[in-house]
């Protein structure tokens, strides 16, 4: 079957999903009431994703230090000085430990690190360009080993492009990473500066026979 790069991406979350056994979810009603109760307006796929992973401090968020649960988020909303929330048009949808919160941006479902508030408008760059890419960075570095055959090879950064043309399947720039698929194998090219991951070199990942199958049919 051949999937076009947001199906893609759905696909692989919900294939993903299956190895994590700590998901609680939240009744949808309690969500959308805080909201509307504190005249706060929502995207609903935002709503959906609270209702969904809200209910627990799951192992795919602890890895990165995250807490997304609506216990976290609520409690922002009731103890913060309103001057320091995100203006209109913005949602809490996690708390980082260092780099402090997320927001989504109710018009674009695009994610942000740096939020605006009543002084102080947006001035960064998204780092998860919609929900759907921001649980696939957390589903698939907390789950890879289940649906990966061990170990990886390399390329250099200056193939890729010849390589995989039009095959990039998501853009995360919190992490500085740009993440290509072919088939039964994925790209992790990262621009960061960590000292352990070449500049140049792309880490490939080969994904096991099943989860291929499952993914394409």
């Amino acid at each position: 079957m051949h999937l076009n790069k947001s199906s893609l991406i759905k696909k692989m979350n919900q294939l993903m999903l299956e190895y994590a056994d700590d998901i609680v979810p939240v009744e949808r009603k309690q969500v959308t009431d805080f909201f509307e109760e504190i005249n706060i307006s929502y995207r609903e796929d935002y709503i959906d994703f609270l209702a969904k992973f809200g209910g627990n401090y799951s192992k795919m968020f602890q890895r990165f230090e995250f807490d997304c649960t609506f216990r976290e988020i609520s409690k922002i909303y009731l103890e913060e000085r309103v001057e320091e929330l995100p203006s209109k048009g913005y949602c809490v949808i996690g708390n980082q430990l260092m780099a402090d919160w997320f927001v989504i941006e109710n018009s674009t479902g695009r994610i942000f690190n740096d939020y605006p508030t009543k002084d102080d408008p947006i001035s960064d760059t998204a780092v998860f360009e919609n929900i759907d890419i921001f649980l696939w960075g957390f589903l698939y570095f907390t789950y890879l080993d289940n649906f990966k055959y061990q170990g990886y090879t390399k390329v250099l950064a200056e193939e890729l492009d010849i390589l995989l043309p039009n095959n990039k399947l998501v853009e995360i720039g919190y992490w500085r990473l740009s993440v290509y698929i072919k088939e039964n194998k994925v790209y992790l090219y990262y621009k960061g500066t960590d000292s352990y991951k070449g500049d140049n070199e792309v880490f490939i990942h080969t994904l096991t026979d099943d989860f291929v199958k499952r993914l394409y049919e």
